[in-house]
């Protein structure tokens, strides 16, 4: 659980991703559940969130080979 100093906010960190990790891990750890429940008739949102230049696009849209392929492409 991170705490802000004012300890008003709070959140969960559920996982840390390494740079050794395939889209296809990202895919199945981070969006299968929230892409089932969607599929279900839930509202799911998946937010990538960080740094300038830090793989957020290529997280979400990945690239043309099929194991580089994203979240976007991937869910459809």
């Amino acid at each position: 659980m991170l705490k802000s100093q004012n300890s008003e906010f709070s959140c969960q960190l559920d996982y840390v991703f390494d740079n050794n990790k395939s889209q296809e891990n990202i895919f199945q750890i981070s969006a299968v559940e929230t892409i089932n429940k969607v599929l279900a008739g839930y509202n799911g949102t998946i937010f990538t969130y960080g740094q300038g230049n830090s793989g957020k696009t290529y997280t979400m849209f990945g690239g043309i080979e099929e194991d580089t392929k994203g979240i976007v492409p991937r869910t459809m």
